[in-house]
């Protein structure tokens, strides 16, 4: 959960989705790969950045905690139905520093898959994760995007584009900027 509070329904973590909360979730951990997928300043000042390449995510989990057997288990899916290996998986986020504003963002790289299944997975996912969640095509900063929300939380973005999706939080205005900075 971001300091402000702004996640607060992103603590299931059990799908494709798993990636991005997970990275929002365990922000104290080192980063070790794919800064590059992330902005380095959200609203003109200089982000929180993590990353990790699929290896060094999934050694960072711990297989007999219950919550990371589900991260470890969402991730282990989505490597099986796209039949890519572990070192395939790039995953990043970036939020505010403290005190800071400027959204969030995090990314989810699979190579060598279609990124239409790649999208539609982490959908999947963001569905399942929310209560009632309704869905919207959207254009946002002139990209296209889609615009999902559960009952009582607040909106999030998704995009895609080549073989990476990222998921976006924050005011409008917020996600466009950082969706300007995306490819």
């Amino acid at each position: 959960m971001s300091p402000d509070g702004r996640l607060g329904y992103g603590t299931r973590v059990i799908r494709a989705t798993s990636l991005a909360f997970l990275l929002l979730l365990t922000v104290s951990l080192p980063a070790l790969a794919s800064e590059e997928l992330v902005p380095a300043e959200l609203g003109g000042a200089p982000a929180e950045v993590v990353a990790f390449d699929g290896p060094a995510l999934l050694a960072s989990l711990d297989p007999s905690d219950d919550v990371d057997a589900d991260r470890i288990a969402g991730l282990e899916s989505l490597l099986a139905v796209t039949g890519r290996p572990v070192d395939a998986l790039s995953v990043a986020a970036a939020y505010p520093a403290e005190g800071t504003a400027g959204g969030w963002v995090a990314a989810i790289r699979l190579t060598w898959v279609d990124p239409a299944v790649l999208r539609a997975l982490v959908l999947a996912g963001i569905r399942e994760d929310l209560d009632s969640p309704v869905q919207e095509d959207a254009t946002i900063a002139g990209r296209s995007a889609v615009y999902i929300v559960g009952a009582g939380g607040p909106p999030l973005a998704l995009y895609g584009s080549g073989d990476t999706v990222w998921l976006l939080g924050g005011t409008a205005s917020e996600v466009a900027a950082i969706l300007e900075q995306l490819p």
